[in-house]
């Protein structure tokens, strides 16, 4: 049995992108640290600047569709799901058509690029989920961890 919601909004659009974008970001970072040596050793400079071109283009990505997700945080259950679905959507077009023009364009090594590319999506898709279902829980408290209640 699901519990309604709250009449009152317990998160904002705003309120909910900035820790979004503050753990995307530090993401972003903890992938180019981690992956500049095995990356430089396997491809040199052209594979570091593949590297930092993927995630910055990820990054870029994820945090548009991230605040597609929010902006109806706060707005009846239904809407944030219709959101949260409305901004994988846009991350999941608009990185396919940035790989198209970085790899069809040759503007960088094509396969660290592909590579990071993959590896920045999976793992800021991985902080975007944790901060989604964060928004989620905050903005509907029947949205239960053990139970999996939504409103």
């Amino acid at each position: 049995m699901t519990e309604p919601c709250d009449a009152e909004p317990r998160t904002t659009a705003a309120g909910a992108f900035g820790p979004l974008a503050g753990w995307m970001l530090a993401g972003c970072v903890a992938l180019v640290a981690a992956g500049w040596v095995p990356t430089a050793r396997a491809a040199g400079r052209e594979g570091i600047a593949a590297m930092l071109l993927a995630c910055a283009l990820s990054t870029a990505i994820a945090l548009l569709a991230g605040w597609v997700s929010v902006r109806r945080a706060g707005a009846a259950a239904s809407e944030l799901a219709t959101g949260i679905l409305a901004g994988q959507a846009l991350r999941l077009g608009l990185t396919l058509a940035a790989v198209a023009v970085v790899v069809f364009g040759q503007l960088a090594a094509r396969k660290p690029f592909v590579l990071w590319v993959g590896i920045s999506y999976l793992s800021l898709l991985a902080v975007e989920s944790w901060m989604l279902l964060r928004v989620a829980r905050a903005a509907c408290p029947a949205v239960r961890r053990t139970e999996g209640q939504a409103c």
